[in-house]
């Protein structure tokens, strides 16, 4: 997922921008895929030649992990310099 972004970027290089208007790359991958692609693609300032049709899956309640809940993804940002005020 990280790489991601550099790949639609690399997908790009070399083409003709006129005759990549009429490209079409077609990305799948979980609920929130698109919303994190065009984060990323705008923050870096990186447009895209061609058309980039995202399709976000939706997966089912049974298809969950049976401890999904107790995943913890928060992350303590405290003390990190990158989120320090200058």
């Amino acid at each position: 997922m990280f790489g991601l972004p550099g790949l639609l970027c690399t997908l790009g290089n070399g083409l003709n921008p006129d005759k990549a208007k009429n490209l079409e790359i077609c990305l799948y991958g979980p609920h929130g895929i698109r919303k994190y692609v065009q984060t990323v693609l705008g923050l870096s300032r990186s447009p895209l030649v061609f058309r980039l049709s995202v399709h976000e899956l939706m997966p089912r309640p049974d298809m969950y992990p049976d401890n999904w809940d107790d995943w913890d993804i928060k992350h303590n940002l405290e003390g990190s310099r990158l989120f320090e005020e200058t």
